[in-house]
């Protein structure tokens, strides 16, 4: 294993860590809680009368194929057969749990938090299961192009699943009865089923009790979409990743600009919280509007925006920026770099 394998590997394991803190059980007695985690996916899939199985994602990291090769389950890949079959260490991969409780704690306690897998209840035999999903790794957008869906990533399928229609649950559940994944930070579980009148959610945190929640679904609409051609993913599901990825990216550059603010206080005067986050949404949309659509243009924006000012490009004493930004010739990337030439010159 390379030096940058074992340092992801070191990273997955403090991950796992903290994302499984101890259960609380009966009279006051812990226990871990993977233990926990394993028992209530087990127990779901008992309930249902199915068998526990999981959608494991290579591509997360090198640790995840290292599993299924050492657990023997590299003939379930979801690329098999199709023309992304020699893609092994990014395929998804189908396994079985109920049966195989060493790689089930193998994963709880490796990858529990860090996003490598969705677990899943089926009565189907395996082989059934991995020809109906390797069915939907490739979708369509409206406009017909084709595109990977990784509905195995949970936090994919947390937000594709409250924007479905009936007919589309239909079409990612096939026959699995529910969907168990992580929540966003690893301190839930989450279990996604079909409901009468629309779509389930159970969550339980790994500290406290439990929640039941029913979603409405989406209204179908006459599409004239073929039911049994790739699955078609509509602007408003695409618009709502977009959303929910801009969000995630704007709380985590407001983490890191709060914590480099002791260390430099005159670039982020008394904002925090709320403030923090509203300016650099804010910043984002200018951004995006002078064409700085690139994440790491976009922090490098955001970090102009706190040193000339909110408005900057409103000020005539900044107008030699706002004429490299309005450069018809120019990038986003290169309109940022002169900027901050320009500022570290100055």
């Amino acid at each position: 294993m390379s030096e940058q394998d074992e340092t992801r590997s070191e990273q997955a394991e403090e991950r796992s860590l903290q994302a499984l803190p101890e259960k609380t059980q009966g009279e006051g007695g812990k226990y871990p809680a993977r233990l926990w985690l394993r028992e209530r996916l087990l127990d779901r899939a008992r309930a249902e009368g199915g068998a526990l199985y999981a959608i494991l994602d290579a591509a997360r990291n090198v640790e995840v194929l290292s599993g299924v090769v050492r657990f023997e389950q590299i003939g379930h890949s979801l690329y098999r057969g199709l023309p992304e079959e020699p893609l092994s260490d990014v395929a998804p991969y189908l396994v079985r749990l109920d049966d195989n409780g060493e790689m089930l704690e193998w994963l709880l306690d490796r990858g529990w938090g860090l996003a490598w897998s969705v677990f899943l209840v089926a009565r189907a035999n395996p082989e059934d299961l991995r020809g109906h999903f390797a069915r939907l790794v490739t979708v369509m957008d409206e406009e017909g192009t084709e595109m990977y869906f990784r509905f195995y990533d949970p936090r994919v399928l947390r937000v594709f699943l409250p924007t479905c229609t009936a007919s589309e649950l239909d079409r990612l559940f096939g026959p699995a009865s529910s969907f168990l994944v992580e929540s966003d930070r690893g301190s839930e579980l989450l279990a996604w089923s079909r409901a009468e009148k629309g779509l389930r959610l159970e969550s339980c945190a790994l500290e406290s009790t439990g929640e039941d929640i029913l979603i409405d679904l989406v209204a179908d609409e006459e599409t004239g979409e073929d039911q049994h051609g790739p699955l078609v993913i509509h602007s408003a599901q695409l618009d709502a990743f977009y959303d929910h990825s801009r969000s995630n990216y704007e709380g985590r550059l407001a983490a890191e600009f709060q914590a480099v603010q002791a260390q430099r206080p005159c670039d982020l005067p008394d904002l925090a919280g709320e403030a923090l986050l509203e300016r650099i949404h804010g910043a984002v949309d200018k951004a995006l509007e002078y064409g700085v659509d690139e994440e790491d243009d976009l922090t490098a924006f955001v970090d102009i925006t706190f040193r000339l000012g909110e408005d900057f490009d409103q000020d005539p004493k900044h107008d030699w920026a706002v004429k490299i930004l309005q450069d018809p010739g120019l990038e986003g990337h290169a309109k940022v770099e002169r900027i901050r030439r320009n500022l570290d010159v100055g």
